[in-house]
């Protein structure tokens, strides 16, 4: 018998913006480091937040669409 397991590598590309199951959205521009966006409990981080210690695991790509605006 012959088993053959292909693996997906999951290779992201900087900037990537990612989303956690709990709702928290991040724009990844380095390897853990990036700026918080939103999240459904906004009082967790403040908007625009820097930290260079974001656990990327934690984090699927978000598909999708975000908009910005002075209004």
């Amino acid at each position: 018998m012959k088993v053959t397991v292909k693996e997906k590598s999951e290779t992201k590309e900087y900037p990537w913006i990612g989303i956690t199951e709990n709702g928290v959205i991040v724009l990844f521009f380095d390897f853990q480091k990036g700026i918080f966006i939103t999240s459904e409990n906004h009082n967790i981080y403040s908007l625009g937040e820097y930290r260079d210690n974001w656990t990327e695991s934690n984090y699927k790509p978000f598909t999708g669409e975000i908009v910005l605006s002075n209004s």
